[in-house]
């Protein structure tokens, strides 16, 4: 681990012991505990996959509108020269902060899951999950698009991130959107929980074939996850026997030990 940027607001560390050919920039998301010392975004799961890694970490969640993030920028791309392709990858304010990337960071592939387009209240009045957005000073909160291939995750049943979702695809395009219904905001503890996120996150990290073999993929598994099933229930429109069958699954799941498993985050 070697550390190339530091200021009081963020540090970018890298991970690149595995030569690969392609090298990922995680940025952290919004964290009840921020700080600069914890670990990457993804940094153990990229490691344990030999998939090099730059990983952006913040010391707050001020949804990256730092005075010095060119500065952090320049120093991604230096470490990132010797890679033939660069690919970005957060999740909520981390996935927004991997989109606003690409550009400055010529990224050939975006992983977004459940991005936020702005939390600007002036732009996004429908916002109301952060309230500490009221108090960022927001200097930089235009998202440009670039060449990148833009994978956008979320979940279509949930107003707010389809709501984001929609503003982002209105500017950097649809084509390689992944919806997964009922997954909610925290499409990777969902993931988790169906024994699918290593699967998943790797197919959207490095495959080139279209999407629709992940959202396949989750349609077989995604029962297995309480997460999901709280989000059928959570929605309503259920007949009471449904309901009712519905939070018998979701409590018998939640008896069991689910393993561990390798974690994207």
């Amino acid at each position: 681990m070697s550390e190339v940027f530091r200021s009081d607001n963020l540090v970018v560390r890298t991970r690149l012991p595995h030569g690969s050919t392609r090298v990922i920039v995680t940025f952290a998301p919004w964290r009840s505990d921020p700080g600069l010392e914890r670990p990457g975004f993804g940094e153990e799961f990229l490691a344990a996959h030999e998939l090099d890694g730059i990983h952006v970490t913040c010391a707050g969640n001020d949804w990256y509108q730092y005075p010095e993030m060119p500065e952090a920028y320049e120093a991604i791309r230096r470490a990132a020269a010797p890679y033939e392709s660069l690919i970005t990858y957060g999740v909520s304010m981390g996935g927004y902060q991997a989109i606003k990337a690409a550009a400055p960071l010529n990224a050939r592939r975006v992983l977004a899951i459940s991005p936020q387009a702005s939390v600007d209240p002036s732009k996004a009045p429908f916002e109301t999950r952060w309230p500490e957005a009221k108090d960022i000073d927001f200097i930089d909160d235009e998202i440009v698009r670039s060449d990148a291939r833009y994978v956008v995750v979320y979940d279509p049943r949930s107003p707010l991130d389809a709501a984001h979702a929609r503003m982002i695809c209105a500017v950097v395009g649809d084509r390689y959107k992944v919806v997964m219904p009922f997954a909610g905001h925290w499409v990777l503890r969902t993931w988790k929980e169906a024994h699918f996120i290593t699967k998943a996150t790797l197919t959207l990290l490095k495959s080139k074939r279209d999407t629709a073999g992940v959202r396949r993929m989750f349609r077989e598994l995604r029962r297995d996850s309480p997460s999901y099933i709280g989000e059928m229930i959570a929605l309503g429109r259920l007949s009471p026997a449904m309901e009712a069958a519905l939070k018998a699954q979701q409590a018998a799941l939640l008896s069991l030990p689910h393993a561990a498993g390798e974690d994207a985050a």
